[in-house]
């Protein structure tokens, strides 16, 4: 079995083009500090309502939240546990997809689509 270049691009993003596109995005004005913020508060508090719990984050100052020790054995079974059963996984590809998709490039239209976003999910 041969272990896939992580450089390369996914299937689902076709182009090399496309996926150097994808990159440029999330790198661009704290797209990935956000997301991963985002996903240490989720860990942190394992909410039961994902979207709702992502709608009240995106509403704060997420750069002032604290990281997520993901080191002690506790927190490693219950948080993989937590993930399967939240579909943690799902629910932010289908987020980020559809950023990449809208692609926003300034900061406020960035708040403006994470808002949207999660409002229409709530729906």
């Amino acid at each position: 079995m041969t272990t896939p270049d992580p450089t390369a691009a996914p299937k689902g993003l076709g182009s090399e083009a496309a996926f150097l596109s994808a990159k440029n995005c999330l790198r661009d004005g704290q797209t990935i500090e956000f997301f991963d913020v985002l996903v240490g508060a989720v860990l942190k508090n394992k909410p039961t309502d994902l979207v709702a719990f992502s709608l009240d984050f995106v509403g704060k100052d997420w750069s002032q939240q604290g990281t997520w020790d993901f080191s002690s054995l506790e927190n490693r079974s219950t948080t993989c546990e937590y993930v399967k059963l939240s579909n943690l996984k799902k629910f932010l590809n289908d987020w980020i997809h559809e950023f990449l998709r809208v692609s926003p490039k300034t900061a406020s239209q960035k708040q403006e689509f994470h808002v949207s976003y999660l409002k229409q999910l709530l729906e």
